[in-house]
């Protein structure tokens, strides 16, 4: 969901989880901030606190979401926890390559320019021992600045230390696929 930044007038990306996952948070939030931090075409993971909802605001907020059709779930919720671990990611402010491809908008030359960028993103995670274990378009995210598009690899909830780089390599070759053929990255993993 989005956040006003505190002190400006940007927004965030507020990324929420109940403290049970509190693990995976903490080791998306570890591989975030240090790959984010050090390559351009890695989206920024900026803040990590717990947020204790006693007050209830944020279960509103989510309510509010899901009534207005904003959030989607998979599961009919029936309760919400007080307690969140919260991450406060750099907003991306054009969705992500998925949600292009879903709309016909990605040219040739875009898709060139967005594979090259991640290509270099995923380089500097291996180079440092980390592999990303979930690249797709789902993950890609775009941000406008002006005329220009960047594209930024995100999502690192199920990056790990490790210097076996061939599901990554294998996931962008099924991410070129699925750009290249219009054809969903569901689809290509069902074959």
């Amino acid at each position: 969901m989005m956040a006003p930044r505190k002190g400006s007038d940007k927004q965030a990306v507020l990324k929420l989880s109940d403290v049970h996952h509190a693990d995976v948070t903490a080791k998306e939030w570890v591989y975030g901030s240090k790959m984010g931090k050090g390559h351009n075409n890695i989206v920024s993971y900026e803040d990590v606190f717990l947020y204790g909802d006693d007050n209830g605001v944020l279960k509103k907020c989510l309510l509010d979401g899901y009534a207005a059709g904003k959030l989607k779930s998979d599961i009919q919720r029936k309760s919400f926890p007080t307690h969140y671990v919260c991450m406060t990611i750099e907003k991306m402010n054009c969705g992500s390559v998925q949600h292009w491809l879903d709309k016909e908008m990605l040219s040739p030359e875009g898709m060139i320019v967005i594979l090259q960028e991640v290509a270099g993103a995923l380089a500097y995670m291996h180079e440092n021992g980390i592999t990303h274990n979930d690249m797709k378009p789902e993950n890609i995210f775009l941000h406008s600045k002006g005329r220009y598009i960047n594209s930024k690899l995100g999502d690192l909830g199920l990056a790990q230390k490790s210097k076996k780089t061939s599901s990554d390599v294998t996931r962008y070759g099924m991410t070129l696929f699925s750009m290249a053929t219009g054809r969903g990255f569901l689809w290509l993993r069902l074959i």
